[in-house]
């Protein structure tokens, strides 16, 4: 159980804000006092939590309301301070208990604290988890029903850190119409692990749109360091190093689309939230949604038509470029220079060897990283684009902003 709280706390961006509540007979938020609002989720605040949680210790009986009133309380005071993204909201909701409290009087009470939000326009997204064969089922799923939201039961042994960190499988579906093709999420400046000194990762999603509705893939992500930056523009970065990374901040939590999930993604979403295999036991009985239309959320994206396995695709904007050439080769240049491959090319000069390498995580726990040799910070201007490109299955490939020319 802590292992998956750290699981989804490790999943927000510094955009967001978060609170963990622990029950038992009582209830106690971790990390921070009850009446405070939601904390922003930057490093510090979620390594503090973390450690909270690593030292709490089961204890008591399983009282459902206790941990509800904090989180209610917890968002009451973030609405009145206006500590939040503004945008949308979630509870996610772990027992591996029977509850002890009166069942009628909790669902009366947690009825009029969720329909008290759903009149401002923001009621949380449902997410509860009945873990072990112990834990109560019957009303986790009925909350999760009733309120449009998923219910996953996770047998003892089983991956509860996986499921959990899954939640965003829900947001992922219900932005897929609505995102903005030039959405790009930023993450908190960080230490760089090889000891280059601090930068920073912007990603974005990537969706199959051959499918209806769309079903995300993956993401792609661009990191880039501070030192790079400081040298193609200077003094100039320096001194304004602080304004650019609350831009970023600002940028971050600037879009909030809406969520618009149909009855039939619903059930998609409670089938195979947690497993690719489906799980019918989720499923909602009261739901208007055919069993023939509940659609897999696995993206048709390889086909397993080759001796080794599945193939993945090759052809993303100019990576076939940069096939069969070394990491250094694909990685090094100096600020300020296009990249030329050759298959020589070492890296002499590990201080100003400053490259961008794009990873493309493809979606059900496979990792496929995608070198590409890509100009260094300070590239001269070009106005040359690369058409974009559609790969055999439909999938549409939107080129970089401005495409490098490379040389070989």
């Amino acid at each position: 159980m802590k292992k998956a709280a750290e699981r989804v706390i490790s999943t927000l961006n510094y955009a967001d804000h978060f609170a963990v509540i622990e029950f038992n007979s009582i209830a106690n938020r971790v990390g921070a006092r009850r009446e405070t609002p939601l904390q922003k989720a930057n490093t510090l605040n979620k390594e503090s939590v973390i450690n909270e949680i690593k030292n709490l210790n089961s204890d008591g009986t399983t009282n459902f309301r206790t941990g509800f009133e904090i989180a209610f309380d917890v968002l009451k005071y973030s609405e009145a301070t206006e500590k939040s993204s503004n945008c949308h909201q979630a509870i996610l909701f772990l027992t591996d208990g029977v509850m002890s409290d009166d069942e009628n009087s909790f669902l009366e009470y947690f009825d009029g604290e969720y329909s008290r939000l759903k009149s401002k326009g923001k009621p949380p997204v449902i997410f509860t988890y009945s873990f072990g064969q112990l834990a109560d089922g019957k009303v986790p799923k009925n909350l999760a029903c009733k309120y449009n939201g998923l219910w996953a039961d996770i047998e003892d042994g089983g991956n509860l850190a996986e499921t959990m960190g899954a939640y965003y499988k829900y947001f992922s579906l219900g932005l897929s119409a609505n995102v903005d093709s030039k959405f790009v999420s930023w993450v908190e400046p960080y230490e760089f692990a090889e000891g280059t000194g601090y930068g920073t990762t912007a990603s974005a999603p990537v969706y199959d749109r051959s499918v209806v509705p769309p079903i995300l893939v993956g993401a792609v992500g661009l990191d880039f360091s501070f030192a790079a930056m400081e040298q193609a523009f200077g003094k100039d970065f320096e001194a304004t190093k602080d304004a650019f990374i609350s831009r970023i901040v600002e940028v971050s939590g600037a879009s909030c689309y809406p969520l618009n999930l149909t009855d039939c993604q619903l059930q998609s979403l409670r089938k195979y939230e947690s497993s690719d295999d489906g799980n019918n036991l989720a499923l909602c009985p009261d739901s208007e949604c055919q069993d023939t239309d509940i659609q897999s959320l696995k993206a048709r994206l390889c086909n397993d038509n080759s001796d080794n396995g599945l193939e993945y695709p090759s052809n993303l904007w100019d990576n076939e470029r940069s096939k069969g050439f070394k990491y250094e080769a694909r990685k090094c240049c100096s600020v300020g220079e296009d990249v030329i491959l050759t298959d020589e090319l070492v890296c002499s000069d590990k201080e100003n060897a400053t490259g961008l390498i794009i990873g493309l995580s493809v979606g059900g726990g496979v990792l496929v990283t995608i070198c590409v040799a890509l100009y260094c910070m300070r590239c001269r201007k070009k106005k040359e684009r690369y058409p974009q490109t559609t790969l055999d299955n439909n999938i549409v490939v939107m080129p970089p902003p401005t495409a490098p020319q490379y040389q070989k």
